[in-house]
């Protein structure tokens, strides 16, 4: 085994007074000899379970019966993972307190190997909030607007005058390069055939990312509320994304040809009552950068952004995605325990041939149905679900798990139960089952049938030692073939 420096106890950094309470009793590892991961959720910590073996231990920090979603750690946390040799975490907005832990890690130069499972992963766009889609006429009524001419033509001048700064892309987004400038252009060398830059301003609002080859750019944080190609009049611009963030920070993928580079500009955006789009930036010699930020502070109350940039972060619901997340653990637990890397790509093959095993079952069984929708009471999780085996499923409430159901939602579910024959409303066994059992009360529908995105592991899953593939088969494949009525 290659040599691990332990990890020392940093004083500073995340304290009680970050985490809260904590929920459960974890394990101290600081005596372990061996590779040691933990993880913020349990499928990540089944999938690192499954790559270590018996080489390396692996751990998840959510206790057994807690929902991965809604659990806080407390601050034995730092002491654990500091102790670790790898933290498994989601995509940025997944898991707030996991962003928090990555970034004081960072920051305290901490020697534990941080690894985003959904790194590298395609990600589907994150459906709307229900309620936004019924009565946020008004303060959403700019999210899929285009700039308009007077800023798209602000912008091509300064992608047209060739001044450039050079940026070299990261070949991760943890390590994503920085840039903070607005009205200047980077020219983005790429020395894989992916990389990362993220644009850090001084505070959230909605800012414009336009780059002059089409399809090279992709946020990866931040809510994307507006996409544009082929823009008209400019030859400098090929593309831009308008996207919305909380934080001020957008992280950016760039794909193309290894030594190629790509042009990125940042914009600052200002929604005018409809009038002109102003930039806001860091520069003093822009008149309207102070009432800008004044005016993107009142667009902030009126948004509610979900996860990841408006991603829907539930990729591992799809086993074709699932098998890439497990060639990044595989790869992790190589970089850090490289004497052993040919324990973990054996370990990972063997997994990802049940992978592929429960992608053929899924699509087996699913393959003759009499219905094609399924209706949850609960959040939207379950699109790579529904779009790996070919059905709709209509949720209760949109992606973000903390949405509560209104009074709109429950009419909307008992529309969609009537017009689609519906015997069954689907529900997650580590949420209230409150709604869905209304909803069989007030409907035509007759039972309540487990399906979960996995969020975290019941006692009983765990009796029974059941992992990620065990839930799969045993829960949301048997309540499918029974909901979609399979022959």
């Amino acid at each position: 085994m290659s040599q691990h420096t332990r990890r020392r106890v940093i004083a500073t950094g995340l304290g009680a007074a970050t985490f809260g309470t904590i929920a459960g009793c974890l394990s101290d590892n600081s005596g372990s000899d061996g590779t040691v991961a933990q993880s913020s959720f349990f499928v990540f910590g089944d999938f690192a379970n499954e790559v270590a073996g018996d080489t390396a231990t692996a751990e998840t920090l959510v206790p057994i019966g807690q929902h991965g979603h809604g659990w806080e750690p407390g601050p034995k946390v730092q002491g654990t993972v500091l102790e670790s040799d790898l933290f498994i975490h989601g995509t940025e907005g997944f898991q707030p307190w996991a962003d928090d832990l990555v970034q004081s890690l960072r920051d305290d130069g901490a020697d534990v190997q941080t690894v985003a499972v959904g790194e590298g992963i395609t990600l589907a766009e994150g459906g709307h909030d229900h309620e936004e889609e019924a009565d946020h006429d008004h303060d959403e009524a700019h999210s899929d607007d285009p700039l308009d001419s007077h800023a798209v033509s602000h912008a091509c001048g300064h992608m047209e005058d060739d001044d450039m700064d050079p940026l070299t892309a990261a070949p991760s987004a943890a390590d994503a390069a920085t840039f903070s400038q607005t009205h200047q252009p980077y020219a983005v060398e790429l020395p894989e055939a992916t990389g990362y830059v993220a644009f850090e301003a001084d505070g959230g609002g909605e800012y414009a990312f336009f780059t002059d080859t089409h399809d090279a750019v992709r946020p990866v944080s931040g809510s994307v509320v507006h996409e544009a190609h082929g823009v008209e009049n400019c030859d400098g611009i090929e593309a831009y994304d308008v996207v919305h963030t909380e934080t001020g920070t957008v992280t950016l993928e760039l794909t193309g040809d290894t030594g190629s580079s790509v042009t990125v500009l940042a914009e600052g955006v200002s929604r005018d009552d409809g009038e002109h789009d102003h930039e806001h930036g860091t520069e003093d010699d822009h008149d309207h950068a102070g009432d800008d930020e004044e005016a993107h502070a009142d667009d902030d109350d009126g948004h509610d952004h979900d996860h990841a940039g408006g991603r829907d972060p539930h990729f591992w619901l799809d086993p074709t995605r699932a098998k890439q997340a497990v060639e990044t653990v595989r790869d992790s637990f190589a970089d850090v325990d490289s004497d052993n890397a040919s324990a973990y790509t054996e370990n990972a093959d063997a997994y990802s041939a049940r992978l592929d095993e429960l992608d053929e079952t899924f699509q087996s069984e699913l393959q003759d149905v009499s219905k094609d929708v399924v209706f949850v009471a609960g959040h939207d999780a379950f699109q790579y679900l529904g779009q790996r085996y070919g059905f709709d499923v209509q949720t209760l409430t949109g992606l973000s798990p903390d949405d509560q159901p209104t009074p709109r939602d429950i009419e909307r579910a008992q529309e969609i139960i009537a017009d689609h024959d519906l015997e069954y409303v689907c529900a997650d066994p580590l949420e209230s089952q409150t709604a869905a059992e209304q909803l069989v009360e007030e409907t035509d529908a007759t039972d309540v049938l487990p399906l979960t995105p996995i969020p975290g592991q019941t006692q009983e899953w765990a009796d029974d030692g059941w992992g990620y593939v065990e839930i799969m088969e045993n829960i949301n494949l048997e309540t499918l073939t029974e909901a979609l009525d399979a022959r």
